[in-house]
């Protein structure tokens, strides 16, 4: 029953995120709104979706604003890089274009739970996205791996891509939010013991 309720919250709430995307410029803000969410789902805690969602979106708005256009940025010259690889691709563009790949991933993979859970600098987010991903490479990487799967079944499921739009960016959010759970965690508790 448990698994079955978090699922249906994860859906409701893939409803509310794409809601809130729909002027596209609020697309990192929604994002950083559902990350306010998804933490706290990885940490098993009771959460008022819409309450919880609308307190991530106004605490994140410029932030996840800025970010939002940064991973879009990223993600644009991403898939632009790897269209031109794949007319030619000969052996330094493909090791270039996998060096870009993952120094967008290291740059953005844990910045929206940051913005979510911590106050930080846009500087201080990407510096620390990065920080955490290679200190905690080894799950970091896993997650990684888990969620490209993800974007591999919505770039499959073309035919009903609307069915896994209606599902699969929150299942994205939640996977990454439960690997920066466990990573923030232990970084607070190291802080903890240090002072």
């Amino acid at each position: 029953m448990k698994v079955v309720k978090k699922i249906l919250k994860l859906l409701l709430l893939n409803m509310i995120w794409l809601l809130f995307c729909l002027p596209v410029i609020t697309l990192g803000a929604s994002t950083a709104a559902a990350f306010s969410v998804t933490l706290k789902m990885a940490k098993d805690e009771e959460v008022i979706l819409w309450k919880q969602f609308i307190k991530g979106f106004r605490q994140s708005f410029l932030q996840g604003m800025f970010m939002g256009f940064f991973t879009s940025g990223c993600c644009v010259a991403t898939i632009f890089l790897w269209k031109r690889i794949l007319e030619d691709p000969s052996f330094f563009p493909v090791v270039g274009g996998g060096m870009f790949t993952l120094t967008v991933i290291l740059l953005n993979f844990f910045a929206f739970p940051l913005i979510a859970r911590y106050e930080n600098s846009f500087k201080n987010v990407i510096k620390n996205s990065v920080s955490i991903f290679v200190q905690f490479f080894q799950p970091s990487l896993m997650a990684v791996i888990v969620v490209a799967v993800e974007v591999l079944i919505i770039y499959i499921s073309k035919k009903v891509f609307f069915v896994t739009l209606l599902f699969m960016p929150v299942l994205i959010f939640y996977t990454i939010s439960l690997t920066a759970k466990d990573c923030f965690d232990k970084l607070e508790q190291t802080h903890k013991n240090s002072q």
